[in-house]
């Protein structure tokens, strides 16, 4: 466990990325132990988070395992890379129950218009069974050669959700990662983080596209819920101006794509 902590924590600056590094042991103990000190923010005293530019002119492809995900995580920085012209992408892996999903698949094609994503694919995998309909399908491999991302967005890891954490397995199977980027939002969890933007300034805007997700309001105020998450993140900061912020974890695909390996070669 003092290794594994020693190694996480052993973060290299170089060209303004973080790089770290995880043993190949990896047991649910340890899981757990490590998402403690995630959120007993253990690591802010070790890590400094950066503020980042928005990219500019970049293709980005967000994996959202279900409908709202890639607003709540990334929805800031999605209006922003837009007005920079980004050519964005969405892979939703689930619609959700499938009582729900046509409503879900509706709420998602109206939030990523107002956006500004391009283009949907609908994977339709069962709700809360996404990393077992996954493995082995070759299904990044197929998108990247045909939208070629620079950026790819994806829940943390560790994020408080089964297909949160499953759809990382997407990346195994990932065979062109090179000048690749990993970035890695945050839904439900504190994470590990690196480097934030501000959305102050688009911050209403994306909490209004989250009003079209009422199917899943109506069980409870994720709006509110994302709000503080957002107002808490400001403490990355320490700028008054800069109220609402989102985390990422930003790491090369080559290293985080090992992360996952090791990760899930030990919990499935």
């Amino acid at each position: 466990m003092k290794k594994f902590l020693k190694d996480i924590i052993n973060l290299i600056w170089s060209k303004k990325r973080y790089k770290f590094f995880m043993k190949k042991q990896f047991s649910n103990r340890e899981r757990n132990n490590l998402s403690d000190l995630i959120n007993s923010l253990y690591f802010e005293e070790h890590i400094k988070p950066i503020e980042v530019q928005i990219p500019e002119n970049k293709n980005i492809l967000v994996i959202a395992p279900h409908p709202d995900d890639e607003t709540l995580g990334c929805g800031g920085l999605l209006l922003q890379a837009a007005k920079k012209k980004c050519n964005i992408h969405i892979l939703s892996l689930s619609s959700g129950a499938t009582n729900d999903a046509e409503t879900r698949e509706a709420e998602l094609r109206k939030s990523a218009n107002d956006l500004g994503v391009s283009n949907i694919i609908f994977l339709r995998l069962s709700d809360g069974f996404v990393g077992n309909e996954i493995t082995g399908k070759n299904i990044l491999n197929d998108i990247f050669i045909k939208n070629k991302p620079d950026i790819i967005l994806i829940p943390f890891i560790l994020d408080n959700h089964e297909d949160h954490k499953n759809a990382n397995k997407l990346l195994i199977e990932l065979k062109s990662h090179e000048e690749l980027e990993i970035w890695c939002y945050q839904v439900y969890s504190n994470i590990i983080s690196n480097a934030y933007f501000d959305i102050t300034d688009v911050s209403d805007m994306k909490y209004k596209i989250l009003e079209n997700y009422s199917s899943q309001l109506k069980y409870f105020d994720y709006i509110n819920w994302n709000k503080g998450l957002n107002a808490w993140n400001s403490r990355l900061s320490f700028k008054k101006n800069e109220k609402y912020l989102e985390s990422y974890f930003i790491i090369p695909a080559k290293e985080y794509i090992q992360v996952c390996k090791n990760y899930f070669s030990n919990n499935d």
